[in-house]
């Protein structure tokens, strides 16, 4: 467990610093309109996406393709204009109910200068992905004030063989429901299993007994969500995309990143100096997480040392972002957490 810090919770209305809104009510059957500004996932692995597709529509959602799921002419995927007319088209023309994405990637940070915020203000679409998607939630916080959901996408969740996970199905429908609160809880089961999509995912994948999340440093807080991929957001610093961090609970997840690649970024967040202004932190259970070069693998040890002489509660290996399953977390939504009981809740 922690070493023993104890922090009452700070009274919420002092950490927020302007009104956030949410998304607009939802349609009975909600139209969930598919975008993906990051990657061209749909056309690399069509069958898993077809699969998406189905899922969603089982799942008592009505899909609508945006026209970058199947048409791409940039250096990577689409030119971030045309992606940025897509979500127009999406919010604008089809009027969805949520924007949720295809999938991740390295290409959000080129689109966020042509979106259309006066659009999205008034329209209010629930806006869903994790990953590289990370840096559109918080900027839609940042320039407009609304909340989004750092939550599950279409091709890593819905085109999951047999289906998503339950629960990340289940978290993602308890924050679209108005006035949802309520205790996090851990899932049943985890799996860190890879299976190449459209080459081996034709079975579900082996899952093992999930592990308990674990207190670094105990204490209590309150606060508003500001969840993100660490590597990701990391690309907002000094620029005016970039949400103010005083009073928020810091919610971090990683993919695929070495310890002290971990340690360097964590260490931006301090050395930035708004490490030192958050009411807690939590760091999401790991997801391909590998050693240094030096054979560095003690990843807490790393966490204790760059929030040291802060005292905030710290809360880690929660089941958010790149894991299987994974919980949906709004993005500016009030919670409080308790970091000695393992505990977040959504007030």
């Amino acid at each position: 467990m922690g070493v023993g810090h104890k922090r009452n919770p700070q009274p919420v209305a002092a950490t927020i610093p302007r009104m956030f809104r949410a998304w607009r009510e939802l349609a009975p059957v909600p139209t969930v309109g598919i975008w993906a500004p990051s990657s061209p996932g749909p056309l690399l692995f069509p069958k898993r996406f077809e699969r998406a597709i189905s899922a969603l529509k089982r799942a008592g959602f009505e899909p609508v393709l945006g026209r970058s799921c199947s048409n791409g002419a940039g250096p990577d995927w689409v030119e971030p204009k045309a992606a940025a007319d897509d979500l127009k088209y999406l919010v604008g023309e089809k009027s969805v109910d949520v924007v949720m994405a295809a999938v991740g990637g390295w290409s959000m940070l080129p689109v966020l200068p042509h979106v259309d915020w006066d659009l999205l203000s008034v329209r209010r679409p629930a806006i869903v992905g994790y990953s590289d998607i990370s840096v559109m939630l918080w900027a839609c916080l940042t320039k407009i004030g609304l909340q989004t959901i750092h939550g599950p996408m279409a091709i890593p969740d819905f085109g999951e063989f047999g289906g998503p996970f339950l629960y990340s199905l289940d978290s993602m429908r308890s924050v679209l429901t108005p006035g949802g609160t309520g205790q996090l809880s851990a899932p049943l089961i985890t799996t860190d299993e890879v299976l190449f999509w459209d080459r081996e995912d034709v079975r579900p994948r082996l899952a093992e007994e999930a592990t308990s999340w674990r207190s670094l440093r105990d204490g209590r807080c309150e606060g508003w969500l500001l969840p993100g991929c660490l590597p990701a957001v990391a690309q907002l610093f000094e620029t005016s995309f970039m949400p103010p961090s005083t009073g928020a609970i810091l919610c971090l997840e990683t993919v695929g990143m070495t310890v002290d690649q971990v340690w360097a970024c964590m260490s931006q967040w301090r050395l930035s100096g708004r490490l030192d202004s958050v009411a807690g932190l939590v760091i999401a259970r790991h997801s391909q997480l590998r050693p240094s070069a030096s054979g560095l693998s003690d990843v807490d040890k790393v966490i204790l040392e760059v929030t040291r002489g802060l005292d905030i509660p710290i809360l880690v290996d929660v089941d958010f972002g790149h894991t299987d399953p994974r919980l949906s977390l709004k993005v500016g939504g009030l919670a409080r957490l308790d970091s000695g009981r393992g505990q977040i809740q959504i007030l």
